[in-house]
C-alpha cells in the first residue's frame, strides 16, 4: 500500500457529535488505485462506523484479484446459489458482529426471531456435538488444532443462519472474510474443502486480517480485559451478543483519524496475499 494514501474528510464545524460529513478515501495498492466515499460521524467514532468505507475498499480489493486471476487465464466458479463454503466457519470481527446485530434489531419482529432461532440452532448443534466447548477450550497458535476444528465443522453441515436459497441475504453487509473468499476450481471441490482444496484466489491485502489486529478493536467493552485476537465463528455471533454490553463506547478519535489510524497500521507489518494462518478464535487469549 502507498505511503502517500489520501483522506478527506468534509466536515462541517458547526455539526453536533452525532452528525456525519461525506468522507473519502483513495489507496494505492500496487500498480492499483482504489477508493470509497460515505457519510461518516464528525464526532468520536467506533470501528463499526468505519464498516461501510471498508466494505467498498474491501470489495475494490478483490476486484484485483478477480483482474489477476483473469490475466493468467482463470474464471471464478463463484455464482449465486452456490452456498456451499456457507457452511463453513465463517469469522467475523467483533464490529462486524455489532453492525449485523444492530441490524437485526431494525427488523420486522417475525424476522429477528426467524433469524435467532437459526443461530440458536447453529449453537445447538456445535454444542450436541461436542464441537462448542473445544472452541471454547482453544487457545491461540495452534493451527493444526484450529484446521482439524474448521473440518469439523463443516462436517456438521450447518448453513450461515443469513443463508437463503443457498444465497447470501445480506449480501451488501456480508463479513470482510465473506468479501475476501473467491474460488476458480469446479464448484464441486467447494463441497468438501477440507479434503478437495479448491483453488483460491485472494486480495492483495485482507482487511479482515488487519481489523482482528487493530488496537481500538480491542476495548475493553469487548473483551474481559484480556488480550484477544478480535474474531470468532459467525455462528456464535448471538451468544457473543447476549455477553456484552449493548452499547460500545465510541474512540476518542473522529471518524477521519480513526480510519487513517486503521490504515497507517499497514506498515507494521505485511499482509501475506495467500490465506493467512487466523489467530484465536472465540475467548482465546493471544
Amino acid at each position: 500500500m502507498s505511503a502517500q494514501d489520501d483522506a478527506r474528510s468534509k466536515e462541517d464545524p458547526a455539526t453536533s457529535a452525532e452528525s456525519t460529513a461525506p468522507f473519502e478515501i483513495s489507496l494505492g495498492v500496487g500498480q492499483y488505485r482504489i477508493a470509497a466515499k460515505g457519510d461518516l460521524p464528525t464526532g468520536p467514532a467506533r470501528v463499526v462506523d468505519l464498516l461501510p468505507i471498508l466494505h467498498q475498499l474491501s470489495d475494490a480489493m478483490t476486484d484485483i484479484g478477480i483482474q489477476e486471476a483473469t490475466s493468467d487465464g482463470k474464471t471464478i466458479t463463484c455464482a449465486p446459489h452456490c452456498g456451499a463454503c456457507c457452511r463453513q466457519m465463517v469469522p467475523i470481527t467483533y464490529s462486524e458482529a455489532r453492525l449485523l446485530v444492530e441490524w437485526m434489531i431494525d427488523l420486522p419482529e417475525e424476522r429477528r426471531m426467524e433469524l435467532m432461532a437459526r443461530f440458536d440452532a447453529a449453537v445447538a448443534r456445535m454444542e450436541e456435538s461436542g464441537l462448542l466447548q473445544r472452541l471454547h477450550a482453544y487457545r491461540h497458535g495452534d493451527q493444526d488444532t484450529l484446521r482439524q476444528l474448521g473440518s469439523d465443522y463443516f462436517d456438521l453441515h450447518i448453513p450461515c443462519p443469513f443463508l437463503e436459497d443457498e444465497s447470501c441475504s445480506i449480501h451488501p453487509i456480508r463479513p470482510l472474510r465473506c468479501r475476501d473468499y473467491l474460488v476458480t476450481s469446479s464448484a464441486e471441490l467447494c463441497k468438501s474443502p477440507y479434503t478437495s482444496k479448491p483453488s483460491v484466489i485472494w486480495p492483495p491485502i485482507s482487511l479482515f486480517v488487519k481489523l482482528i489486529d487493530f488496537p481500538p478493536e480491542m476495548s475493553a467493552a469487548n473483551t474481559d480485559g484480556s488480550h484477544v485476537r478480535q474474531w470468532f465463528p459467525m455462528t456464535l455471533m448471538m451468544e457473543w451478543a447476549r455477553s456484552v454490553d449493548a452499547e460500545v463506547a465510541p474512540t476518542q478519535m473522529s471518524a477521519g483519524n480513526l480510519i487513517n489510524s486503521f490504515f497507517a497500521s499497514f506498515a507494521e507489518k505485511p499482509t501475506p496475499a495467500e490465506e493467512p494462518a487466523p489467530g484465536g478464535t472465540f475467548n482465546s487469549p493471544s
